[in-house]
């Protein structure tokens, strides 16, 4: 008796604690659809039927108000084979709940698979991240759309590449975030001819998941020989009034043949590292400002000791409000009799370096050389600030003078003659 009482409780435990693993490993069971398929920017450059390039894109609803990561898996399928082969994963995704949109989208071409030339059958299924179990795929609504599908491969479609890259870019505050630059598209084909084509470069903040037709930033058209290095185009991104405020922007190329609507290249963000997550900002952003917080006399000569010196020394501590940065700078120090409206150049100094608001950056300026004496009088002084930007142009970054600082104000000299 007693051994079938042990028996029933031992059984009873083993399916309680069944039971209990079957609750913890089950997963909830939402509820996905593939709403819509859609193909966008077909390349066939030689018109003959056969696209290089495709982009598959879909959209899957979620039925639940919850977000859930999830993955698509297209798979394709020769119209002359029996099965359907993994082609390449979406990328993953957050998905949205309440059957809101989440759209996909899988390149068939460069950078995945090329398929040589022939007609292809295309399936999509959804799984969540890390689960094996399927949760969507297209049905028979979708065949019109997925099956029977030409392509081939780059090679035989009458070749064209673009290189796109960045020159002259400007970054005042040095801060990683350009205020402008200009994007170089470098065009070739493989045939050895003429060809007129048309660029149209897109943009978008790296948030967002797709391209309006409304960002289109530039629109160019321009000729290309072959390979010919000669033969690129630089198209300004940044420029007022067409800047960007504070933020990060992905760009797309489409190029076109001129004159029609035929697409031979992209390049985007996902194929291009250059086009992704470009760091942007507007002019009025990428600046900075210097200040004088400081400034003070010594080395003082007066040997008369009648209060005008024939020499010392004027300092000041030029600071930036970058700190941690260093910016080459150089000074103008100008005078003038308290009587006369009009400064005029004592003496323009070497660059020196300001780093911050450090306080062992400061600068002098030696006032009574022998080659530049000042007659016994009281002066005014003012002192400017300059730099130069692309290593051609002065900007006058920061001006301060007797008009607000007393330490400007008034100044006694006389040559070394008088004193």
């Amino acid at each position: 008796m007693i051994k079938k009482f042990v028996f029933f409780v031992f059984a009873l435990t083993l399916v309680f604690l069944s039971q209990r693993c079957k609750t913890v490993e089950e997963e909830p069971d939402y509820t996905y659809s593939i709403d819509s398929v859609w193909w966008s920017d077909s390349i066939d450059a030689n018109h003959d039927g056969f696209t290089s390039y495709r982009k598959l894109n879909f959209d899957v609803h979620l039925k639940e108000d919850v977000s859930r990561p999830i993955r698509g898996r297209v798979y394709y399928q020769p119209v002359e084979a029996s099965e359907f082969t993994f082609y390449a994963f979406s990328k993953k995704t957050l998905a949205v709940g309440k059957n809101q949109d989440n759209i996909f989208d899988v390149p068939i071409g460069d950078p995945n698979k090329e398929l040589g030339r022939g007609l292809y059958n295309f399936k999509i299924e959804i799984y969540e991240e890390g689960g094996s179990r399927r949760e969507a795929v297209t049905g028979k609504a979708d065949s019109l759309i997925l099956y029977n599908n030409a392509f081939e491969k780059t090679e035989t479609d009458n070749n064209y590449s673009l290189n796109v890259y960045w020159r002259d870019t400007f970054d005042n505050d040095k801060d990683g975030y350009w205020s402008y630059a200009y994007l170089v598209l470098d065009a070739n084909n493989d045939a050895d001819v003429t060809r007129n084509l048309e660029a149209k470069v897109y943009y978008k903040s790296t948030s967002e998941t797709e391209y309006s037709k409304d960002n289109l930033y530039a629109d160019i058209n321009f000729t290309i020989t072959n390979s010919s290095p000669d033969d690129s185009v630089s198209i300004p991104i940044g420029i007022a009034p067409n800047d960007f405020d504070h933020g990060e922007y992905d760009f797309r190329v489409e190029l076109y043949e001129a004159g029609t609507n035929t697409l031979v290249k992209i390049d985007d963000e996902e194929n291009t590292p250059a086009l992704n997550a470009v760091k942007l900002e507007t002019d009025d952003e990428d600046t900075f400002h210097f200040t004088i917080d400081k400034i003070w006399w010594t080395d003082f000569v007066d040997l008369d000791h009648d209060s005008y010196t024939s020499r010392r020394k004027l300092h000041f501590d030029v600071n930036v409000d970058r700190e941690g940065l260093s910016f080459p700078v150089y000074a103008k120090v100008f005078d003038k009799l308290p009587d006369s409206t009009e400064y005029e150049l004592y003496d323009s100094t070497a660059y020196f370096v300001v780093t911050g608001s450090r306080t062992n950056d400061a600068y002098s300026v030696t006032i009574g050389t022998t080659k530049a004496e000042l007659d016994s009088a009281s002066y005014d002084f003012l002192i400017s600030i300059f730099q130069t930007v692309n290593d051609t142009s002065e900007i006058i970054r920061y001006t301060i003078s007797s008009a607000t600082v007393d330490t400007l104000k008034s100044q006694k000299f006389e040559t070394a003659q008088q004193d």
